[in-house]
């Protein structure tokens, strides 16, 4: 399933704002989600090597920090093997929160969150493949 089908979003609706977090040092995962959508894209991770509005896209800024130590907000949070907390990740969405954890435990979902989807996607080569789909209730 697609991100937009995930949270519900249009990928035509300017209005949606998606934060990329421990996207390393190149905004990979954020940068497709910039080039595939109209949505303003952040990217978020201590080894970023480029700060600023990215040239592939003017809707995609990156940022050289950690999360825990930013105020970013977006409506879409995605985290893909992320080493930021959970907790950190869930404050830093308005509308839902897409992850593929790694080595930092997400355990159930917070009080105040639904987690309404959870699955193994085997297109993922890796054998840190769990995606979880959060809402805020």
């Amino acid at each position: 399933m697609s991100l937009a089908g995930h949270i519900g979003a249009e990928c035509d609706d300017p209005l949606v704002s998606v934060l990329v977090v421990g996207d390393g040092t190149t905004p990979r995962t954020a940068a497709l989600i910039a080039l595939t959508t109209a949505w303003r894209v952040a990217s978020v991770d201590p080894a970023m090597k480029r700060t600023g509005v990215h040239p592939l896209s003017k809707r995609l800024v990156c940022h050289r920090a950690r999360l825990e130590d930013t105020t970013l907000r977006a409506s879409i949070v995605v985290a893909v093997h992320s080493h930021a907390t959970p907790l950190a990740t869930r404050n830093a969405a308005d509308d839902g929160v897409i992850s593929m954890p790694c080595c930092v435990p997400w355990g159930a979902p917070l009080p105040g969150w639904d987690r309404w989807k959870e699955y193994w996607d085997l297109d993922v080569l890796s054998p840190q493949n769990l995606i979880l789909v959060e809402t805020p209730v």
